[in-house]
């Protein structure tokens, strides 16, 4: 997903402070951990992240 590029920032992101480095990195700590991270977004809604990690 190209959320979790470094320095990706959506369009709607430029009203807002921020170097687009946040989702990348929490990303690479996930996996740091055998974890994994999902997303699903819709237009106008939202935006859910889903955090797995193994038992």
């Amino acid at each position: 997903d190209k959320v979790f590029r470094s320095f990706y920032r959506g369009s709607s992101a430029k009203t807002y402070p921020g170097s687009g480095i946040g989702l990348y990195v929490t990303e690479k700590i996930i996996h740091l951990f055998n974890g994994n991270i999902k997303v699903q977004s819709v237009p106008g809604k939202g935006t859910t992240f889903t955090i797995d990690f193994p038992h």
